[in-house]
């Protein structure tokens, strides 16, 4: 112990210069973990703020932000299969939007019927800032700046279409430059361009005393869809017939 301790003291210089590339190094793997930690609290931000258990969306899709619509009717479908207890609707798709003063700017608008949870961000959710209209948006204070309102209600437009914006909120900033809008779903469709038998996210929240495998199973036998368990780390194609398999762990 003597003679290893003498070994560092002898070049004192050599080992100030070692701890400090030590303790650079510890510092760049903190940093970066606590960098990976928020790109991926900020990335499912929405997917935790709902309620629900399960999503429904198109076969392939890998991300809240690339959506591809699907039949309406599978949400009716849903709610038929035993265990499901709630069915909700969400979209995203990205728009054009018109600030008060002309300039136009690309956002990613989100729509959500009112229960899809109470943490979800939807100006006709329970709990939401009061006396608005159903016409009305919210967007998140940090994308101020992008969005260009210095007053509510603004008057603006989202792919030519009138929009009133009444409300702000807090912690759904732009994750990759792009500021979020959020509307009830009724209103994101008209916006949208979707059709009354198109949808784009199912959601259900289904009866905890039921074994998720067997309320899998029994969807698995309605939906040709990809469904996906928040906070499991389950991603399964189902298939018309024949069991759910899961597949690779990812979480949605």
């Amino acid at each position: 112990m003597k003679l290893a301790w003498q070994n560092i003291v002898h070049d004192r210089a050599r080992f100030s210069v070692t701890v400090l590339g030590v303790s650079f190094a510890v510092f760049l793997m903190v940093f970066q973990g606590s960098l990976l930690a928020g790109f991926l609290r900020a990335a499912s931000r929405l997917i935790d703020a709902s309620d629900s258990d399960i999503w429904i969306t198109a076969r392939g899709v890998q991300a809240f932000e690339f959506g591809i619509p699907i039949e309406g009717r599978l949400r009716e479908m849903a709610a038929g299969v035993p265990g499901v207890l709630e069915t909700s609707r969400v979209c995203m798709a990205f728009a054009v939007y018109r600030t008060p003063n002309g300039k136009q700017q690309v956002v990613a608008l989100v729509g959500a019927d009112r229960n899809a949870g109470k943490r979800f961000p939807a100006p006709d959710a329970p709990g939401s800032i009061e006396g608005m209209s159903p016409d009305a948006m919210l967007y998140d204070v940090s994308d101020r700046d992008l969005i260009q309102v210095t007053a509510l209600p603004a008057e603006v437009e989202v792919n030519r279409h009138r929009a009133s914006i009444e409300g702000q909120i807090e912690g759904y900033g732009a994750f990759l430059g792009v500021p979020f809008l959020f509307t009830s779903y009724r209103n994101a469709t008209r916006y949208l361009a979707f059709g009354p038998e198109e949808a784009m996210y199912v959601l259900l929240r289904v009866d905890r005393d039921i074994p998720y495998r067997t309320c899998s199973r029994a969807s698995g036998c309605v939906f040709q869809r990809s469904m996906f368990s928040r906070g499991m780390n389950l991603h399964a194609n189902l298939a018309p017939t024949g069991p759910l398999e899961p597949g690779p762990g990812a979480r949605f």
